[in-house]
């Protein structure tokens, strides 16, 4: 049993199969188009289309763990996740990797009350899963994701509960095609701000002393030398104040770094 607070739930939810009723025209699918970066990775999301309102739902999803990664999952800017006041289902229950094979199972209950309801209707929102594109993974190949009732132990049912009772729903696999996004940057404009002022040296030192994050190695590499240290900082103020060399390609306009190294960016085109 999972408890949450004064409510107690069972671990599986064969409780909703002894109130199973026809499925009437509900149909869980992947929203189109299904993307995943090979670097940045990429956002899945579950849809249902459902002539009744939704009270809950379980399902597990496949998918090739040669190729993807799932990291998390949500329903936060999606139909479910706007019940209860835009705070979401009452329970969620998430599991990454669970037993029987590679893939992700959740379980919700929109509100414990009964009170909360995700609306009918076609292709309302359920979940955004996360993936990670694997090394193996390269622009153009594919990988399909499969809802599955096998998943977890006990295996977790493909399940929707509806005003009119539980269904088990008609169900299209998804097929994810790898992209690669062009990174593209601004040599010294270390905040992303799209332009180079003072303001982008503070973020360089912010980094190196006060471990501010990055999401772009070569901006902050304001000299190209392939490495972040504190003449990067000197350098870019020299150029902005003191007449200094000019900042090296692809400033003053974004581009991808022409010069090898370790370093890294993660700011798409």
């Amino acid at each position: 049993m999972k408890l949450l607070g004064k409510a107690s739930i069972p671990a599986s939810p064969a409780w909703m199969l002894c109130m199973l009723v026809p499925a009437q025209a509900q149909t869980l699918s992947f929203a189109e188009p299904l993307r995943v970066d090979v670097r940045f990775g990429g956002e899945v999301t579950v849809e249902l289309s459902s002539r009744e309102e939704v009270l809950g739902w379980s399902f597990g999803i496949r998918h090739d763990p040669s190729l993807l990664d799932p990291l998390r999952a949500s329903c936060e800017g999606l139909a479910a996740g706007a019940v209860n006041g835009g705070k979401g289902p009452d329970f969620v229950d998430v599991e990454i990797h669970p037993p029987n094979g590679a893939g992700i199972t959740t379980e919700v209950i929109v509100s414990f009350s009964g009170t909360e309801v995700v609306p009918a209707g076609p292709r309302v929102g359920l979940a955004r899963i996360l993936y990670a594109a694997k090394p193996r993974a390269k622009k153009g190949m594919t990988a399909r994701l499969e809802f599955t009732g096998e998943l977890g132990q006990p295996p977790l049912p493909t399940i929707v509960i509806l005003t009119g009772g539980a269904a088990a729903p008609a169900i299209r696999a998804g097929e994810v095609v790898f992209i690669a996004r062009t990174v593209s940057f601004i040599r010294g404009d270390a905040n992303g701000n799209g332009f180079i002022d003072i303001g982008d040296a503070v973020s360089m030192l912010n980094h190196l002393f006060a471990g501010q994050a990055t999401d772009c190695e070569d901006a902050v590499d304001a000299n190209d030398d392939g490495q972040i240290d504190i003449s990067d900082a000197v350098y870019t103020l020299q150029f902005q104040f003191a007449r200094g060399p000019e900042l090296p390609p692809p400033y003053p306009d974004k581009g991808a770094d022409p010069t090898p190294d370790d370093l890294d960016c993660l700011r798409p085109a």
